[in-house]
């Protein structure tokens, strides 16, 4: 689960080399995605292993996963700020710590929901140590907390599914469905680009493609199947808190690649020590509990 999130880390820059907008970006990202998996034989044999029921469902769930997506880069283009929306997203932590015991059934723990305030306050924590990060209070703010709490609760929705869905089947199968079912949500969206003041773009520049064959493969195919895998042996909750360290790694990332030390300071280091006391706590206590 961490290398899964180490490879969701790199997203943030190579969201910085890559030149197309979010939305084309998600499309591109999804396609290439599903090209990748579609070419790998193991995937055919699971899908053949696969009931057809749990085909459907992945491929919905790849739907929840596009929204996501869509409503996460619609918060910050919303609210002009980044910060924000990694502000709220601390808030898939506390929707997991709700739906999950709902859906799956599993034993409700108060002390999730607790560990999930935590998170949402060491990400505001690292949103401070961003100078380029202050919130800006205007009449989008709202609108933009909305939007990042459907994107947030999406997030915790699609991670319930496929703790509830995945079992014995193949990880890399599942994901593969669900990027196919992502990737059909986002063209169903593209004739509406125009009337929500939005544009498309289909070409990809050749130096962006080094980047996004590495976004695909790497951040998308390999990351997903290993956090689907790591699904199979922990809750969806103590997968979502380990995910709140994806900004943590894409700030070192970012210092170590691009040379970004400025936000390498004491709000950063706060809001590291509160998220990665989280990952513990919810460890020792999920412990005590069990025995």
């Amino acid at each position: 689960m961490h290398i899964a999130t180490l490879l969701f880390g790199f997203t943030a820059i190579l969201g910085k080399l890559i030149t197309l907008n979010a939305l084309s970006l998600v499309w591109w990202r999804m396609g290439i995605a599903t090209i990748v998996f579609m070419s790998i034989p193991s995937v055919w044999k699971g899908l053949q292993a696969m009931s057809q029921g749990k085909r459907r469902l992945f491929l919905t769930n790849g739907g929840l996963v596009a929204l996501h997506w869509i409503t996460f880069y619609g918060a910050i283009k919303i609210g002009n700020s980044a910060s924000l929306v990694l502000g709220v997203f601390g808030m898939v932590a506390f929707f997991t710590a709700i739906l999950e015991p709902w859906i799956i059934g599993s034993r409700f723990r108060k002390h999730q929901l607790i560990l999930g305030i935590i998170i949402v306050l060491g990400l505001f924590c690292i949103n401070q140590a961003n100078p380029e990060g202050a919130l800006t209070w205007d009449n989008n703010f709202a609108i933009a907390i909305g939007v990042g709490l459907l994107s947030a609760f999406l997030a915790a929705l699609f991670s319930v599914f496929n703790k509830k869905w995945i079992g014995h089947d193949s990880a890399t199968t599942a994901t593969a469905l669900q990027m196919v079912g992502g990737f059909v949500t986002i063209c169903l969206f593209i004739p509406f680009l125009g009337q929500l003041g939005s544009s498309f773009e289909w070409l990809v520049l050749p130096s962006d493609w080094f980047w996004m064959i590495i976004l695909a493969v790497l951040c998308t195919n390999l990351a997903f199947s290993l956090e689907m895998t790591a699904l199979k042996s922990m809750s969806a909750f103590t997968a979502n808190i380990i995910l709140n360290l994806e900004p943590i790694y894409g700030v070192g990332i970012a210092a170590v690649v691009l040379k970004e030390y400025e936000m390498l300071n004491g709000w950063f280091y706060l809001g590291t020590a509160l998220i990665i006391a989280t990952v513990f706590l919810n460890v020792i206590l999920s412990k005590r509990l069990e025995s």
